[in-house]
């Protein structure tokens, strides 16, 4: 019988070449990669030298926890699933403290923004609308290099700084070795900085494990200050006035419609119906940005307009306006919306 070829040994030139580009990737030396790969190997042996009553395949307390007797040793301590969360290699793309941060860049043209909170667990990417190249891709480059540091053990302050002066990438950028560290007030300010008049919105009610009035999400740590703050009001979303409007497209499937009013300061998503649950699950950015730009002011046009420019969201599932997307038009919402209502 022939040996499947992923059993076979690889090249050893072939396989020196891929420890190599590995290794470069992590910061780390091949004999340093050798050794991680030895240690696995050791641990790995020693799993299986277990009998499986005794092996532990995953230390997550509600997997392994609160099944049986109902002992001190069985029972899910308050805040116990939460903490193990906390430990998993992977920052927080949110947060309301303070960022370092430290500009990436191709040459002379800037291509976004790395920052990492002072004292959380939050670090991210923030692109340049006006940086040539696929937003897109360069946002999920640098969140992977990103995940990289965190896997590493690095802290996200540490993590800024470990890009400074580390081997570019011709597509994606590099942070210059004579880089200094700068610091923003919040991810909120630094994207403004970075694309005026295109707000990075709010974010998820719970960042640093607490809610925007400093109440901790993990009540076992105590309530905190309790506030009542009421939504803010959003466009208007019915008008008789003629529109604009972008599409919001994922993958080359069009999800959605993000419209302004001509006349009246109205404004909203309509999901396009043949999208399904993901046209309507879109919705969720696109409203939420429109109701912050309502907040803050701004009049249903130029509120369309940020969104046009807006950095993408660390996830695609939403979708975004694409860079070549061109404004439409419709001469009153319900036109738009049986365009909507079409396969």
């Amino acid at each position: 019988m022939q040996t499947p070829p992923w059993l076979n040994p690889a090249d050893p030139e072939k396989q020196r070449e891929v420890d190599e580009q590995t290794a470069a990737r992590m910061g780390i030396t091949v004999e340093r990669l050798h050794e991680i790969d030895r240690q696995t190997a050791a641990d790995q042996r020693a799993r299986d030298a277990l009998s499986r009553a005794e092996r532990i395949v995953d230390d997550n307390p509600k997997f392994n926890k609160g099944f049986g007797p109902v002992t001190p040793e069985n029972t899910i301590a308050p805040g116990e699933v939460r903490d193990h969360a906390a430990r998993q290699a992977k920052y927080e793309f949110w947060t309301r403290l303070r960022v370092d941060y430290v500009p990436v860049t191709r040459g002379e043209e800037l291509v976004g923004y790395l920052y990492g909170s002072r004292g959380g667990n939050s670090a991210g990417f923030l692109p340049c609308v006006a940086a040539h190249g696929n937003r897109n891709k360069a946002a999920s480059y640098w969140q992977n290099r990103l995940t990289e540091t965190c896997t590493m053990g690095l802290s996200p302050e540490e993590a800024v700084r470990y890009f400074i002066g580390r081997p570019s990438d011709a597509e994606y950028g590099e942070v210059a070795a004579d880089t200094e560290v700068a610091v923003a007030d919040t991810i909120q300010d630094l994207a403004l900085q970075l694309n005026p008049g295109v707000p990075l919105g709010k974010g998820p009610w719970i960042q640093d494990g607490t809610s925007p009035t400093g109440s901790p999400d993990d009540r076992s740590n105590g309530w905190g200050p309790l506030v009542s703050a009421p939504p803010k009001p959003p466009f208007p979303v019915e008008t008789t006035s003629p529109l604009v409007f972008y599409a919001v497209t994922r993958e080359n499937t069009v999800l959605g419609y993000l419209w302004s009013a001509t006349t009246e300061n109205a404004a909203d998503y309509l999901p396009r119906t043949a999208a399904g649950a993901d046209g309507i699950a879109a919705g969720g950015l696109w409203k939420l940005r429109l109701r912050d730009a309502f907040g803050a002011g701004t009049s249903s046009q130029e509120a369309l307009r940020q969104c046009r420019n807006a950095a993408p969201y660390v996830y695609d599932r939403f979708g975004i306006i694409g860079p070549d997307a061109i404004e439409q038009s419709a001469p009153d919402l319900a036109a738009l919306r049986h365009l909507a209502e079409q396969e």
